[in-house]
């Protein structure tokens, strides 16, 4: 399944206040930096490990694209927020599935 195409038509998981513009038919998989090193501009990030549905004014923020700006805690906070956001999300569509294993 092609991860990007979840996040057509789904709600904005960042929802940073007095930014979101809550408009689905902008949202798309966005990006975030993780440890690898490669979530700089020009490199991409797994799409299943470090990413979050996010509106387009969302995304601009994250992706410091933006006038508005914020700490670097508070994009940590935010883009973790919508990472896991993100997950829930994929797990009630089916596409993560966790299992338990029997001991």
């Amino acid at each position: 399944m092609n991860l990007r195409e979840t996040a057509k038509h789904q709600d904005c998981t960042f929802n940073i206040p007095n930014c979101c513009n809550y408009n689905r038919e902008t949202t798309v998989l966005c990006h975030l930096p993780d440890d690898s090193g490669t979530g700089k501009m020009g490199g991409k990030t797994s799409d299943s490990i470090s990413a979050a549905f996010g509106c387009s004014d969302c995304h601009d923020v994250i992706d410091r694209r933006s006038d508005k700006e914020l700490s670097d805690a508070d994009r940590e906070f935010y883009m973790r927020r919508a990472m896991l956001r993100t997950w829930r999300t994929w797990i009630d569509m089916g596409v993560i599935k966790i299992e338990k294993k029997s001991r």
